[in-house]
């Protein structure tokens, strides 16, 4: 499991490929864009194995 986060915040949970779609939903920009210039980021929930 994955987490979308916003400047630390959690948007949802889900696959990587969940957070992606989910990221492109909420916002305009290429995930490129948000991840690099506007706070965004899609990491590993804490405590979890993601193999």
């Amino acid at each position: 499991m994955y987490q979308l986060l916003r400047d630390g915040k959690v948007l949802f949970e889900g696959t990587a490929n969940e957070c992606y779609i989910h990221l492109h939903k909420i916002q305009p920009s290429s995930w490129h864009h948000a991840l690099k210039y506007e706070g965004y980021s899609v990491v590993p929930k804490e405590g979890e194995s993601n193999e």
